[in-house]
């Protein structure tokens, strides 16, 4: 797959990428070059800076992709789900 480097040195990432590595609009990526080779990264913040909230896809409550997060996060982003009902 290709893609066009701008004047502003912005390119679209194809969508088979993102698809396949789980990123959506608003993701932030760290790039960095390894070896020759650019590396780009999803990035998740920590726990104590992640303030996630359940989403509806399909008549359920998910969460959004790329989460990662202790039992802990989980059980308080649920609860605070049942809480707003």
């Amino acid at each position: 797959m290709t893609s066009t480097l701008t004047q502003a040195g912005q390119t679209t990432i194809p969508a088979d990428i993102r698809r396949t590595a789980g990123w959506e609009p608003g993701a932030t990526l760290d790039w960095q070059v390894d070896g020759g080779k650019v590396v780009v990264r999803l990035m998740v913040p920590t726990e104590e800076a992640q303030t996630v909230r359940l989403v509806r896809k399909g008549g359920k409550l998910v969460f959004p992709a790329g989460f990662k997060a202790s039992s802990t996060a989980i059980a308080d982003a649920i609860r605070e789900e049942r809480d707003s009902r």
